[in-house]
């Protein structure tokens, strides 16, 4: 089980990565925006650049028409990639939101109490050939969007996880992580 819950992560965050650009947003980039974003590991620092779709420091920021939540409705779809080296960590947070104007709302999202029906939310730390994750009820993750300017294409949050390793009982925590102004693609 814990194997599919580990390709289901894998395969939402590539598909977040793969997406193309909103062509409909008329907003503009900002002069300036955070290129790294920094959390506590295990009690150490690690400072770690955002890698975007196109070797840029900007966080995907999808429209979904329909939602996959609500065929009614639609979503906002949000995927942070920080990279160096052969190390990755991936924010994906997904919500139904009122229309497609709207920024994603700002508030907490915990893994475990996001229902299934409003969106859902991943982290994916990939450190060499070893691999952790949270989602689907494995491991715990809280996101908090602090800041979601829709008009000028900027975020900012928090967070903080314990990802599990799919095979074993290998865990890594993540405290004390912070975005501000993070670009929206």
């Amino acid at each position: 089980m814990k194997i599919f819950n580990l390709l289901f992560i894998l395969l939402l965050s590539s598909l977040f990565f793969s997406c193309s650009k909103d062509e409909d947003s008329p907003m503009e980039t900002p002069t300036e925006c955070t290129v790294e974003i920094s959390f506590i590991e295990d009690g150490s620092m690690v400072t770690l650049p955002i890698a975007g779709l196109n070797n840029d420091s900007k966080a995907v920021f999808d429209l979904k028409d329909p939602s996959p939540f609500n065929a009614q409705g639609v979503s906002r779809a949000l995927a942070i990639r920080m990279q160096t080296g052969s190390s990755g960590f991936d924010i994906v947070l997904e919500l139904n939101v009122a229309d497609s104007d709207s920024c994603i709302p700002i508030g907490v999202y915990d893994v475990s109490t996001l229902d299934s029906s409003e969106g859902l939310l991943s982290f994916t730390y990939f450190k060499g050939f070893e691999s952790y994750f949270v989602g689907l009820g494995e491991g715990s993750g809280v996101l908090e969007i602090t800041k979601c300017d829709f008009d000028n294409k900027l975020i900012s949050g928090k967070f903080s996880c314990t990802l599990v390793k799919p095979f074993g009982t290998d865990q890594i925590v993540v405290t004390d992580g912070i975005f501000v102004d993070v670009c929206l693609e």
